[in-house]
């Protein structure tokens, strides 16, 4: 025997009935009321959460938490994520290759800190990766970087996708940029 489903306002009117239904509280921020002038705080004259919160109590009489104006200010700033499209490659065809700056790092041989460059070299396929800190960001060093890389994984990819680094592109370009003439 088949029988047909109720319709959805009568099951709505019996969740409701039976209060099985329990509305979302819609909790909204005590700086809601204050948006457009956070939002002009943050673009014209960029102020910090603490600042924004400080004159909102002083000029403005809030009465809500250095907290709730972070938490604000967070959900302003939110973005839709980045999307990536994946590279399918074979194994050994390719990898790709990042050089940037890490921060300063102690350096043993002179024993101070120093600026600091990591280089990232990752296999396409598996994303087993190689890196390493240096401090400078010579040509040799990034070759050396290289060989070192291609020692540790035992062989040399097909193809290395460089990401515009300055040791090795000397105008970018997205097809075919200009390389050092220690790389052609």
């Amino acid at each position: 025997m088949i029988s047909t489903l109720p319709e959805l306002e009568a099951v709505d009117k019996l969740l409701k009935e039976e209060d099985l239904i329990v509305p979302a509280k819609v909790m909204v921020s005590k700086a809601e009321p204050y948006r457009e002038l956070i939002e002009k705080m943050i673009r014209e004259y960029g102020c910090t959460g603490q600042v924004i919160f400080e004159r909102l109590r002083e000029n403005h009489d809030f009465d809500g938490s250095y907290w709730s104006i972070i938490r604000f200010i967070r959900r302003l700033e939110e973005k839709e994520p980045e999307a990536f499209i994946r590279m399918e490659t074979a194994p050994g065809k390719q990898a790709q290759v990042d050089f940037g700056y890490a921060g300063k790092m102690f350096d043993p041989l002179i024993k101070r800190l120093r600026r600091a460059w990591g280089f990232m070299m990752t296999l396409s396929c598996s994303r087993h990766q190689f890196g390493k800190f240096v401090f400078d960001q010579k040509v040799e060093t990034w070759l050396n970087l290289h060989r070192e890389a291609f020692e540790f994984f035992g062989g040399v990819p097909g193809e290395i996708v460089l990401d515009n680094l300055k040791a090795a592109i000397v105008k970018a370009a997205l097809y075919e940029p200009h390389v050092t003439k220690e790389h052609t």
